[in-house]
């Protein structure tokens, strides 16, 4: 299990290291702050998702079911919700130049899609080498 994290981890951090390099590239300061706090919104609760379903790979099928879909659901309910609690926070830094939203966001949609890729991933590497 700790190998599986540590290496969701190293992955992640790679990928969102691109994320970041990206905005930097397209938007400069603001694109990476914005990549900077977006990739901790999305790493925490996929972080998570992934531990709670390797616990339960070894239980019953109904654990297995309730860690993916709670997992699934905390996953998205955490970034959302404190997605849009930055966002409204600082509602007037993002206000203008308008890209500053379009990399917070897009950043945000990118770091989780990426996340969840990974995730499935390595839940199903670790599926296929148990059987």
């Amino acid at each position: 299990m700790k190998r599986t994290l540590l290496t969701f981890v190293l992955g992640y951090v790679a990928g969102w290291l691109a994320i970041v390099g990206f905005c930097y590239l397209r938007w400069q300061k603001e694109g990476l702050l914005c990549a900077a706090i977006t990739g901790g919104i999305c790493l925490v609760p996929t972080s998570i998702s992934l531990a709670w379903s390797l616990l339960a790979a070894s239980r019953s099928g109904p654990e297995q079911l309730l860690a993916l879909m709670g997992g699934m659901g905390l996953r998205m309910l955490f970034v959302l919700a404190v997605g849009l609690l930055v966002f409204l926070s600082w509602k007037n830094w993002f206000e203008e130049p308008k890209e500053r939203e379009y990399a917070y966001w897009g950043s945000l949609l990118v770091g989780y899609l990426m996340g969840l890729g990974l995730e499935t991933f390595l839940l199903a590497r670790q599926n296929r080498s148990a059987k």
